[in-house]
């Protein structure tokens, strides 16, 4: 049987327009299209503030991704190249990249703003619920936002979708924004989250929510290094965004899930010399531990509970639980205290992680 011409046409245009990986998932038009809007949000925001931000931010660098991202709106008859393709790194020594007023393209892009309706789509929708059953704080909505829309990942490939021309902007940006002591942090991240910077850092004092659910990658989150460290997203993210759920339990049951880490496995390529080269030594041991079937010791078993909520707790405080948990059973475990927690809107603090543990021993 012959299959109609126009459909084989209609076909190959969809296959081009939403071409992706076998291994990765289809994505939604119209979460495609939210992913847009919340990065061009994002984008109006960094650059209404750029001459405000600290100087270990490199200003005239992302002054030269805005006019690139902005250059319609800003009435540019073309679209600018940016002035070298090559990392830092590559870049000659002495070489001085070419000025921008940029209090004057602040400016201008300041003027850029304009209220906007969000695209209604699944994404949209499951982040006003994680708002209304997480009880979430304004500043972790717009961290999750802003990992969801910075992500470099689930993006149509095709080089003539029309997403291709901005797609990977503000990820860029973000690689641009560093700081030098937690006051620079704090505000770059008030205005990156358009909270204030008291708001900002009580997210980093407590970032249990995004961290225990796997909302936000653990190991980026402790690096640190920039504000896409700190804004970096897992799979599990776009996949609770991204999915639809028949109730809201069995979306609290995905959250509350453990996902995939390739460490743990037995015969994983992460060798015990690479968890030790990325990962704090007590952590690399309480993989080594999980690989081997063994306990955790009280101070694996702390330093755990901080890489996977962001919450300190001393190893005093779990000593008698030496040798009682295993590494999965600890992360389950934290991950069903702060969700239990966040679902009552109380504030995760150490001694609810801690009294979760015990009751778990």
């Amino acid at each position: 049987m012959q299959i109609e011409l126009s459909v084989s046409q209609a076909f190959a245009t969809l296959e081009t327009a939403f071409h992706t990986d076998f291994l990765t998932r289809l994505p939604s038009q119209h979460n495609l299209l939210y992913r847009q809007f919340l990065e061009r949000q994002f984008m109006l925001r960094i650059g209404a503030a750029l001459a405000t931000l600290p100087e270990s931010v490199d200003r005239l660098w992302i002054a030269h991704l805005l006019r690139r991202y902005f250059w319609r709106d800003l009435g540019l008859a073309a679209r600018p190249d940016l002035p070298t393709e090559l990392p830092r790194f590559l870049w000659p020594r002495g070489y001085e990249l070419p000025s921008v007023d940029v209090a004057a393209l602040s400016a201008q892009i300041a003027g850029l703003w304009e209220p906007v309706p969000d695209p209604l789509c699944i994404a949209e929708r499951k982040l006003l619920l994680l708002e209304t059953l997480l009880h979430l704080r304004q500043a972790e909505t717009a961290l999750i936002e802003l990992a969801y829309a910075a992500s470099p990942d689930g993006w149509p490939q095709s080089e003539s979708e029309a997403f291709e021309s901005d797609q990977h902007a503000l990820h860029a940006v973000l690689m641009c924004m560093d700081w030098r002591d937690v006051a620079e942090r704090d505000h770059v991240f008030s205005v990156l989250l358009g909270v204030s910077p008291q708001d900002a850092a009580a997210l980093f004092d407590n970032p249990a929510t995004v961290l225990a659910l796997h909302l936000i990658d653990n190991e980026s989150w402790h690096r640190g290094n920039g504000a896409f460290a700190c804004a970096s997203s897992t799979d599990k993210l776009f996949a609770v965004l991204e999915a639809q759920y028949l109730t809201h339990a069995a979306l609290l049951a995905d959250l509350q899930s453990l996902p995939f880490d390739r460490c743990l496995l037995p015969d994983s390529d992460v060798t015990e010399g690479m968890l030790y080269e990325y990962l704090p030594p007590l952590v690399a041991e309480a993989y080594i531990a999980a690989r081997q079937s063994r306990h955790l010791t009280a101070s694996q078993l702390a330093a755990l509970v901080h890489w996977q909520t962001g919450m300190t707790v001393t190893a005093e405080s779990v000593l008698l639980l030496a040798s009682q948990l295993d590494f999965e059973t600890a992360c389950r475990v934290l991950a069903q205290a702060v969700l239990d927690c966040r679902k009552a809107d109380a504030v995760v603090k150490p001694l609810t992680l801690l009294k979760a543990l015990y009751a778990a021993a």
